[in-house]
């Protein structure tokens, strides 16, 4: 007869096996037994557990955490800059003018 315990991710079973009670250990698939543990994202069972893929907008070990998407970076070339920094000179300098 079995009378040990089981590892992290399984639990015990009792069974007859003809000749008197025995028992084993069987894997917990927690994904199928556990009510959306990924709070909507995707669970994969473990040998020790699950672990979750988040939705986008959610994180952290459950998903349970909520998260702004953030923007898009922007994509700024270095022509872009010289035109804007010379806008800007171009503007100081007219601004400047108006007050001499």
């Amino acid at each position: 007869m079995f009378c040990g315990r089981c590892p992290a991710g399984q639990r015990l079973i009792r069974y007859d096996d003809g000749i008197g009670t025995a028992a084993t250990c069987e894997p917990i698939n927690e994904c199928a037994e556990l009510r959306d543990p990924c709070h909507g994202g995707r669970c994969v069972d473990a040998d020790d557990g699950y672990v979750c893929e988040c939705a986008p907008g959610r994180a952290g070990p459950t998903c349970a955490e909520r998260r702004q998407s953030l923007p898009a970076v922007v994509d700024i070339t270095a022509e872009a800059v010289a035109i804007i920094v010379a806008c800007l000179a171009l503007l100081l300098c007219e601004l400047s003018c108006m007050y001499y």
